[in-house]
């Protein structure tokens, strides 16, 4: 299939070049663009008819919530990171969206899944498996450990007092600014 990451394969979609090419710095094989021509041919030669397990969604764009819904294959997961906002902006995509829900999430009996919160206490496993003390320690030991390796994906970094001038350039949604971090003195 292509690149195996921590024994998962992983395919990479985005429609800009630069974060296409910061996944394959970090090791992803298949970094695909949707828009391209040839997409769904390529991704049908990586996936075959069966179509993919598990799809993260960390857009944050209704177009790609639909199109996660429609690459997932049945009884899949998409797991959503991204955080819709506003409202569909307009009756188009409103539509679009009703549609994948109609045509995927019943027919197909897939499970979304948000992913943005972790509880911070311990339950008993049946009930919360992961706590975010659990989450953290498991990404700290990858990065010690030299397996999860994010410093291709850092591309800016702040000193503190420039924080409201990340956060102007976070909203106005900068293509390239991917990763960006504090630099701590």
């Amino acid at each position: 299939m292509g690149c195996y990451h921590l024994g998962i394969p992983l395919i990479a979609l985005d429609t800009e070049e630069t974060r296409l090419g910061i996944a394959r710095q970090m090791g992803i094989r298949h970094a695909l663009d949707p828009l391209q021509p040839d997409f769904a041919a390529t991704l049908s030669g990586l996936v075959g008819d069966r179509g993919i397990d598990v799809t993260v969604d960390a857009t944050g764009s209704y177009r790609g919530l639909v199109q996660a819904m429609e690459l997932t294959c049945k009884w899949g997961r998409v797991a959503i990171l991204g955080i819709y906002r506003p409202d569909p902006p307009d009756p188009v995509m409103a539509a679009a969206i009703h549609n994948a829900y109609l045509k995927n999430f019943h027919s197909k009996e897939l499970r979304l899944v948000g992913c943005s919160n972790d509880p911070a206490e311990r339950y008993p496993a049946h009930i919360w498996r992961f706590t975010i003390h659990d989450n953290t320690r498991q990404s700290l030991e990858l990065l010690g450990q030299g397996k999860l390796n994010l410093a291709p994906a850092i591309t800016h970094r702040f000193t503190p007092e420039e924080g409201p001038t990340l956060y102007e350039r976070l909203c106005q949604h900068e293509t390239g600014l991917l990763g960006a971090v504090y630099e701590w003195d």
